[in-house]
């Protein structure tokens, strides 16, 4: 009786795992697809726990499967930040061959950056392919920000690569502009005050001072007024009065005039002249209000 049962023990304990756990990525597929969407990221998470870099990729491929009409992004977000969490470059890079790279991208390099946040630069600094390169930086750039705004300037400005420096002083400098919070705008505006002679400052200076004036066209002004005499300064009049141009051509020509002759306010007012032309024709072509008659 013994042996029967030491060898039924024996059988069982040498049953296959397969046929008492399901795999990662049949496990990922029941509850990515199942009826109860409320427990989707908890229940996910358990599955995720413990898992091997090499198990990821199954549950990327569950995760494409997920049928149209159900949430994607926030298993999608979990399944990156948990593999970068354990392999930083291969959940990147995954994330940035993917449909969903805006959201899953981000997540990746957001864990990945927790853990270091400069391990991710020699990584994109290898990367053959520029555009990609910059798109790349984008979200290394966008983690640096969300941890810490001033430390995001610092380290986007240090970047060994000229492509890689720009890109993320671009994604810097436009998401301060547009941050409501105050002192967010000037963050960066401080910035490139300081570093006018760097190879991102014009560009950067343009990008701030054209979102600046949608929001609080005073201090644009000043701001850019402020700025030292060359093309970093040229470049932030033309894009200011580009930008007013739209809406207000003319209060955007009042402000130029202002200002003493130089190559940007030349150029910007190049570009103005059409739209002042077009504003003029439409004020003449508009009827005018016949006089109320009188009491």
């Amino acid at each position: 009786m013994k042996r029967v049962t030491l060898i039924a023990c024996c059988f069982m304990c040498s049953a296959p795992l397969s046929a008492q756990t399901p795999a990662p990525g049949q496990a990922a597929r029941e509850i990515l697809q199942g009826a109860d969407r409320d427990s989707v990221l908890p229940r996910l998470a358990e599955v995720l726990k413990g898992l091997g870099s090499e198990d990821f990729p199954a549950i990327v491929k569950e995760l494409r499967a997920i049928p149209e009409g159900l949430d994607r992004s926030g298993p999608g977000r979990l399944v990156f930040a948990t593999w970068a969490g354990i392999d930083g470059p291969a959940a990147f890079e995954a994330a940035l061959r993917g449909p969903e790279a805006s959201h899953e991208a981000f997540a990746a390099m957001l864990a990945w950056t927790l853990r270091n946040p400069e391990a991710p630069i020699v990584r994109l600094q290898s990367m053959p392919n520029k555009d990609e390169q910059e798109f790349a930086t984008q979200f290394l750039a966008a983690a640096w920000l969300m941890a810490d705004p001033a430390a995001a300037l610092r380290r986007s400005d240090a970047l060994p690569d000229a492509t890689m420096r720009r890109a993320a002083m671009r994604h810097v400098c436009r998401t301060l502009a547009l941050n409501p919070a105050p002192g967010m705008t000037e963050k960066g505006a401080e910035w490139i005050a300081r570093h006018t002679q760097a190879d991102y400052a014009s560009e950067a200076a343009g990008i701030i001072a054209s979102t600046w004036v949608v929001k609080d066209p005073k201090a644009a002004m000043a701001w850019v007024e402020k700025l030292s005499p060359g093309p970093v300064r040229e470049q932030a009049i033309y894009e200011l009065a580009g930008s007013w141009a739209g809406a207000h051509p003319e209060r955007a020509q009042a402000w130029l005039e202002k200002l003493p002759d130089s190559s940007g306010k030349r150029k910007a007012m190049d570009y103005l002249a059409p739209i002042l032309l077009v504003r003029s024709q439409e004020n003449q072509q508009r009827p005018k209000e016949a006089p109320s008659a009188a009491p």
